[in-house]
């Protein structure tokens, strides 16, 4: 996926604040959406986070729900 980094905006951390904290934000890039779904990368394990935008829900890479538990074990491991 190519990413236009003009498009991102101080909305598009929103959803990584309210599921983290602003501290870990650091940990992270945000790396473009898909409809509400932003998705973030972990600048260590280069594991990606995806959250809804609206909802707050996690997800996996194929778009399968996840508990924030489980996305946070997974993008840290």
């Amino acid at each position: 996926m190519q990413i236009d980094k003009a498009t991102e905006t101080r909305e598009s951390w929103i959803p990584l604040e309210k599921a983290l904290g602003q501290a870990q934000c650091k940990d992270f890039m945000w790396m473009g959406s898909t409809g509400t779904v932003q998705q973030y990368k972990h600048i260590d394990t280069r594991r990606y986070l995806l959250i809804d935008a609206i909802t707050g829900d996690f997800y996996d890479h194929k778009r399968r729900p996840l508990s924030r538990e489980a996305a946070m074990d997974y993008v840290l491991s």
